[in-house]
């Protein structure tokens, strides 16, 4: 069944009765749109516009909370009851660049987020030698807790100093690893993250801690595949993510150890 039209979904907002919407972006599974006008300025988040990847909306809509009243997020300021859509704080812009030093600052904020514990697996659907990487990644000291699992371009935006995650779709339990992994193979300007995240964390490094740091990387590759598949097979733009799924191939067969580093 098809989603109401943007327009009919603001409708339901009564703080922005008269409102317009401009489309201002569209992700891999959400579109947005500027509403005109808003004070202070907002966006209306449509949920599912594009593949749908059965992200659990209730508990994104939680963790989104937590990171916007600890200053990790724009703020949340409508969530539709039956998760269809969203408005949220207009805020910066795209973070084209950053530091590694600013990135890790906002991601142990992130990580230190309370978040019930849960199962951690990343592995089943992925192989045998997805499991093995599994047991490596948890041999790091750094305990398991609140995770983003996509800190990559694009969800990062900053405004002057300040930076801010968005898209909370895939939050929730699990290893502050995959996030490390996901940012520096998914932004090579973040080689030297991992040095500032274990610094930041008072946790020293040592073999283990890069082994854990590379199974991380395979990981996140692996699944990643496994999310192109599953965005094309739900109605994914092909071009796009072909595009992705493409390059996950290549970082495996080059080796995410060429890029993860201690």
């Amino acid at each position: 069944m098809s989603l109401p039209s943007p327009d009919t979904l603001l409708s339901e907002v009564p703080a922005y009765a008269g409102a317009t919407l401009r489309p201002f972006g569209t992700g891999s599974a959400n579109a947005l749109y500027l509403i005109q006008p808003s004070d202070p300025q907002a966006l209306l988040r449509v949920h599912d516009r594009g593949a749908r990847m059965s992200a659990d909306r209730r508990l994104e809509r939680s963790i989104w909370h937590q990171a916007a009243d600890a200053g990790l997020a724009p703020g949340l300021y409508h969530w539709d009851p039956d998760h269809r859509f969203a408005v949220a704080q207009r805020w910066g812009s795209r973070a084209d660049s950053l530091t590694p030093q600013a990135a890790v600052r906002t991601l142990v904020g992130f990580h230190q987020l309370p978040i019930d514990v849960g199962l951690l697996d990343y592995a089943t659907s992925l192989g045998v030698d997805a499991q093995a990487w599994q047991q490596q990644m948890l041999s790091s000291k750094l305990p398991p807790g609140m995770t983003h699992h996509d800190p990559s371009r694009g969800n990062w935006l900053s405004q002057g100093q300040e930076l801010r995650l968005i898209d909370f779709e895939y939050a929730g339990f699990g290893h502050p690893l995959w996030d490390l992994a996901c940012l520096m193979l998914e932004w090579p300007e973040m080689a030297d993250a991992a040095k500032s995240y274990y610094q930041a964390r008072k946790v020293v490094t040592d073999p283990t801690e890069e082994r854990a740091l590379r199974a991380a990387g395979h990981l996140y590759l692996l699944t990643s595949l496994q999310w192109c598949e599953q965005a094309l097979q739900q109605g994914g733009e092909p071009q796009l993510i072909q595009g992705w799924a493409h390059r996950y191939r290549q970082l495996l067969v080059a080796g995410p150890e060429t890029l993860l580093s201690l």
